[in-house]
């Protein structure tokens, strides 16, 4: 019997509305998230234990966010951040919570998102896919 909101469960395609844009999940696919990753150019300002300005976003999500290289905050700290958007000019104040920090990555998970500021969020993930011609 197939879950609601699929169409099969034998190799049939998944579909899941995300962004207001219709994207297929297969079977064997290792990252079918609620929120799928995508590789937009962003940087942040981070302040929680540290302030770290600049820093580049390897990956974003309506969810949260990922950052390249060593952790400098440990798993569990709350954090503010200002998601910048160079190429449309435009910055997003919103708040996170660490849910991973290591040697090789960091990521951070946004919480407590009003319903302008996920609209923003939104409007600016897809904005910044256009502009650079995805």
């Amino acid at each position: 019997m197939a879950r609601p909101g699929t169409t099969g469960c034998h190799g049939v395609a998944l579909r899941a509305w995300v962004a207001g844009a219709r994207r297929r999940y297969h079977r064997g696919v290792t990252d079918a998230r609620f929120h799928p990753r995508l590789r937009i150019h962003a940087h942040a300002d981070v302040i929680g234990s540290e302030v770290v300005l600049t820093r580049t976003v390897e990956d974003l999500s309506l969810g949260g966010c990922k950052f390249a290289g060593p952790a400098w905050e440990e798993p569990g700290q709350q954090v503010a951040l200002v998601l910048t958007f160079p190429a449309l000019s435009a910055a997003l104040p919103l708040s996170g919570v660490v849910v991973r920090a290591g040697a090789g990555d960091m990521a951070v998970r946004f919480y407590n998102l009003g319903d302008e500021q996920k609209g923003a969020l939104r409007k600016h993930i897809l904005d910044s896919q256009e502009a650079a011609g995805n």
